[in-house]
């Protein structure tokens, strides 16, 4: 019989690291975190917090010294990073394969809906904004960054083709990544929590409703009051979704319910979530 896991590393010290840790100390499982912030949230919870930055290669290969696992409680570590950990042959959790697909919303979206996930309509730019005057999802639209984008940051409404130009350089440019997606008027914003093994078991969390303030969630109602077939689907559809992404780990999806009662997937959280 293998030996349990003894250390998760968390890259990412923040509230959601501090429950994690929280959760693994239940399990009788250690931790190890590191950020570079000293007052960190979790440094209260783990009982080894490196403080540092794990883009630095130096720090980064000593901080996974007498780990077992990675994982994280952001969607930032960028996916390169986590290849020089697994080619060192430390499992991480999402994988960086995972991680390169969910970084890049734009790859995201293209992801799900090859899978035959409904999404929000959406379409490319390229690195000059060659899309604007022909823009064939309608006004308003939404500008998006693909990276580095959360709690609305990295978003800007079009309402008409002469507002791209300034609603890019907002946003860092065309060259910083940027997709249009078509305006989605939804009634609710819905959320399920999933959790894949690395053989393929799934946990599926009950659906949940979120309430935002200045795109930042305030509320969460759960379980969410809706019809159960459209709890049914949601769940369903997040299950898909996380097969698609070949997930391992806790991921959170985020769901618009429109008036007709239709979901459209908006993004994956691939950590654990608010909404949990």
């Amino acid at each position: 019989m293998s030996s349990p896991i003894a250390t998760i590393g968390i890259l990412g010290g923040g509230q959601l690291a501090a429950m994690l840790a929280r959760a693994a100390a239940s399990l009788g499982l250690a931790t190890k975190v590191i950020d570079p912030a000293a007052d960190a949230p979790a440094r209260r919870s783990t009982g080894q917090f490196v403080q540092g930055r794990w883009d630095d290669p130096d720090v980064l290969a000593a901080f996974a010294e007498g780990i077992d696992l990675i994982t994280l409680e952001n969607e930032f570590v960028e996916a390169e990073l986590l290849r020089t950990l697994e080619a060192r042959g430390l499992p991480v959790f999402p994988s960086a394969q995972t991680m390169a697909r969910v970084q890049d919303k734009l790859i995201q979206k293209q992801t799900l809906q090859a899978a035959g996930l409904p999404v929000v309509p959406f379409r490319a730019l390229s690195t000059d904004g060659d899309a604007a005057p022909c823009n064939p999802l309608g006004y308003p639209a939404v500008l998006k960054r693909r990276t580095l984008g959360y709690d609305g940051t990295g978003n800007a409404t079009l309402r008409h083709p002469d507002d791209l130009g300034s609603a890019a350089a907002r946003l860092g440019g065309f060259r910083a990544g940027l997709y249009l997606e078509q305006w989605c008027p939804f009634e609710r914003e819905l959320a399920v929590m999933v959790t894949r093994s690395r053989t393929g078991e799934i946990a599926l969390y009950p659906v949940v409703e979120t309430r935002q303030e200045n795109h930042v969630c305030s509320t969460v109602l759960a379980p969410a009051e809706l019809p159960v077939a459209v709890m049914e689907t949601a769940q369903q559809m997040a299950r898909r979704a996380i097969e698609a992404l070949d997930g391992v780990g806790t991921f959170g999806v985020e769901f618009f319910l429109l008036a007709d009662g239709k979901l459209l997937i908006n993004e994956l959280a691939p950590r654990v979530h608010n909404s949990g």
